[in-house]
């Protein structure tokens, strides 16, 4: 959908195509969010049956792939700026 409506969103035709660089970080975050959701239904699940220390585990494991996708999504937001000069 494309317009000037604000909700729309533009199609934005890139200067260069994607390095492969910024791809592979782009899959990575998918990666790590994804492990990031199974453990937090983890820790749900074991929260539920009130085995807190197996759900602390699962909740900690959360958090690192959440903070190791968190840094692939900045990486791979960097390569359109540096080609472009505005990082």
């Amino acid at each position: 959908m494309t317009g000037n409506h604000p909700y729309c969103v533009s199609r934005f035709t890139p200067s260069k195509p994607m390095t492969q660089a910024a791809i592979d970080h782009h899959r990575k975050a998918a990666e790590h969010h994804k492990h990031a959701v199974r453990h937090n239904h983890e820790a749900a699940s074991h929260q539920a049956c009130g085995s807190q220390e197996k759900a602390r585990h699962h909740a900690h494991l959360a958090l690192g792939h959440h903070l190791h996708a968190t840094y692939h999504a900045e990486e791979a937001a960097k390569y359109p700026a540096e080609e472009d000069g505005s990082y």
